[in-house]
């Protein structure tokens, strides 16, 4: 009587366990959204290496005429784009472009640094910082440019605005390299 009144008990443990079980197979596993997925991934990875450049080029001296600052100021633009652009992916699928950036861009001030009296060994530092931001920033241009969606257009103004940056780091280092 107890042996069977065990394997019952048994039974219907097995049984409650089976479903249970069974209920877990089959719920789905939840779609992350927003900046987590892997779809993001590449944007993310570009926004992460501007603010790397940003970083970097803040620890060069101020001996390039003006292009640092410039090339600072339009990397934290663009930034900001890929920002909008994240957050337009959010609430829409597809929609129109956002306004131009070149008044954006218009809007940064020309500021001129003055170099001070700096050794070559300092320069050459500097220089090397300003070349391993442009480093930085041409993967963030590479990851912009394979990213797979549009982002509202926010990803090719980012785009742009990383290609002008470049520009003013070119241009810093021919403007930078005596002391």
């Amino acid at each position: 009587m107890r042996l069977s009144n065990t394997l019952s008990v048994m039974g219907v443990f097995a049984a409650t366990v089976g479903f249970a079980s069974l209920g877990l197979a089959q719920t789905p596993t939840p779609v992350r959204h927003g900046p987590g997925n892997g779809e993001n991934k590449l944007v993310l990875q570009s926004r992460r290496q501007c603010g790397n450049a940003i970083r970097i080029m803040q620890a060069a001296l101020p001996i390039y005429h003006g292009h640092r600052v410039r090339a600072i100021e339009i990397t934290k633009i663009a930034i900001d784009e890929i920002r909008l652009g994240l957050l337009y992916d959010k609430r829409h699928e597809n929609g129109a472009a956002p306004q131009s950036i070149e008044k954006r861009v218009a809007g940064i001030r020309n500021l001129s640094e003055t170099g001070g009296n700096y050794d070559k060994k300092q320069v050459k530092q500097s220089n090397n910082k300003v070349r391993r931001a442009a480093a930085v920033l041409t993967r963030a241009q590479t990851n912009l440019t394979s990213a797979p969606k549009y982002y509202g257009g926010h990803r090719v103004n980012a785009l742009k605005l990383v290609n002008m940056a470049l520009g003013e780091i070119n241009l810093a280092l021919g403007n930078g390299t005596t002391p």
